[in-house]
């Protein structure tokens, strides 16, 4: 049971994934633009996924700047993009292996 309600949250993410996906290409997908700090939200992202990438038998090299990045953006659209991103770097790198996630600001 444990296994099939895995594989059904697995299939549900895929579901509310490929949602979202033709939400946006039909335009009909809102975005909630404010200031966020992008440096803290990649950070939590990464501290989330750490563990997995370690259980997966990959290292985290995560380079975020001190202090704040200031941008205006969707807290919750970048949080499920860095979601996805540090997801399939999880399943597509081959252990050993080492998933590297750099932010800087350029220009301010």
């Amino acid at each position: 049971l444990g296994s099939l309600r895995s594989e059904c949250l697995r299939l549900k993410r895929l579901v509310d994934d490929l949602y979202q996906l033709a939400l946006s290409d039909a335009g009909g997908l809102h975005y909630r633009f404010a200031t966020l700090d992008l440096a803290a939200l990649v950070r939590a992202r990464a501290a989330i996924h750490q563990p997995l990438l370690a259980q997966a038998g990959l290292a985290l090299d995560c380079r975020v700047p001190e202090g704040e990045i200031l941008i205006e953006g969707d807290h919750d659209r970048l949080e499920q993009l860095l979601t996805n991103l540090l997801g399939n770097a999880r399943r597509y790198t081959d252990a050993p292996g080492t998933v590297r996630v750099t932010l800087r600001a350029d220009r301010g």
